[in-house]
C-alpha cells in the first residue's frame, strides 16, 4: 500500500471535522447568542472528532 493510500482517510477525516466545524459554527451563531451549554456541547463533541482523528493518524503510521 502506498502512502497516499494510507493517509488519504485522515486526510478525509481533517476535511469532514472542518465541515463540521463549519456547520457548527453556523448553527451557534444561527440566533445571534452563544449559551454556555453549547459551547460545552461543542467542546465536547470537537473532542471526539479530535481523536477519532489522531487514532486514523497511528493506524497510518502503524501500517507504514
Amino acid at each position: 500500500m502506498s502512502d497516499l493510500e494510507l493517509w488519504i482517510p485522515v486526510i478525509m477525516l481533517v476535511v469532514g471535522a472542518g465541515a463540521w466545524g463549519l456547520n457548527k459554527y453556523k448553527s451557534i451563531m444561527a440566533d445571534g447568542k452563544v449559551s454556555l451549554e453549547e459551547v460545552l456541547d461543542t467542546v465536547s463533541e470537537a473532542t471526539d472528532k479530535v481523536e477519532e482523528i489522531a487514532d486514523a493518524v497511528e493506524d497510518a503510521k502503524d501500517a507504514e
